[in-house]
């Protein structure tokens, strides 16, 4: 799980970064991307990990049993695991505004009677709303912790279709009738790439075939001789206060023990588990939100 995008309170990803709109026809997008044919737009955002520190080891993850499989929990992020941290998680986010995920999902056909599913929900901040608009939601998240916060939340709402799993992105096993659409918001960035096309691939199979997925997380917009100008722009739109919003010191730790990758990694990726990029937006290089459906048999 991972925190929302965020470098000052009022910060939201789809504010005015460029958008590139990518017909769902193009399949072979993923492909000219890995050979470098695009230049990308503009990005912006925030990332992952930040000084807290477990009081003890987090117990393995158990759902997990094949020997060479990501111990998801032990990949979380401490700040995620920590139950004090978690008090204080929603407010160093910023409270990301969930409509535009929302509508995004809505508009290529998802409504009253949808399943959803919420992969590395965190405290509820997509969970607790989507599940106000569509008829079934199933937030997963690996922290116990996270998992504890979204259940007070989603008790205080009344809310009687919002189902809590504790499981990961490798761990999650779907049940029931495929789902209409899922959703993740800066998690994924903490498995490796070899790990994310697993979970790409396994979101693939629970998605009915034309179900959506609406993917945000810091991805890197920029070639690898890009790295130190745009990490110096963004660092210097960091908080001074880590009780108020992600720092320089949290941004750099991010890019040095999380799994952020680059735009033309992750796309053929997304291509080779099944899916059609609909759109994608970015800001400052930093964060990309994608819009994707199952491509049909």
């Amino acid at each position: 799980m991972v925190p929302a995008d965020r470098e000052r309170p009022a910060h939201a990803l789809c504010g005015a970064g460029g958008r590139l709109a990518v017909a769902a026809g193009r399949g072979a997008l993923g492909l000219a991307v890995a050979l470098g044919r695009f230049r990308w737009a503009a990005s912006a955002g925030r990332p992952g990990g930040n000084g807290w520190r477990p009081r003890a080891r987090p117990e393995k993850n158990r759902d997990v049993t094949d020997s060479w499989m990501l111990d998801e929990l032990a990949h979380a992020g401490p700040e995620h695991l920590d139950a004090a941290a978690v008090l204080g998680f929603d407010r160093k986010q910023g409270y990301p505004d969930a409509g535009p995920d929302l509508d995004a999902l809505a508009a290529l056909g998802l409504g009253p009677s949808s399943r959803v599913v919420d992969l590395g929900a965190g405290t509820g901040q997509f969970a607790i709303p989507a599940a106000a608009r569509f008829g079934q939601v199933t937030a997963v998240d690996v922290s116990p912790a996270m998992l504890a916060a979204l259940r007070e939340k989603a008790a205080a709402a009344g809310l009687a279709n919002l189902d809590c799993v504790h499981a990961g992105f490798l761990g999650y096993s779907h049940a029931g009738p495929p789902a209409d659409g899922v959703y993740t918001r800066n998690a994924l960035h903490q498995i490796p790439d070899f790990f994310k096309a697993l979970a790409l691939h396994r979101i693939a199979g629970m998605l009915r075939p034309g179900g959506v997925l609406r993917l945000r997380d810091l991805v890197f917009d920029f070639e690898p001789g890009q790295a130190s100008e745009t990490f110096a722009g963004w660092f210097a739109a960091a908080a001074a206060d880590p009780a108020e919003g992600y720092t320089a010191g949290d941004y750099a730790e991010h890019i040095r023990t999380e799994f952020s990758t680059y735009r033309w990694l992750l796309e053929p990726m997304l291509a080779v588990a099944g899916f059609e990029i609909v759109s994608v937006e970015f800001e400052r290089r930093l964060y990309g939100a994608y819009t994707c459906v199952r491509r049909l048999p």
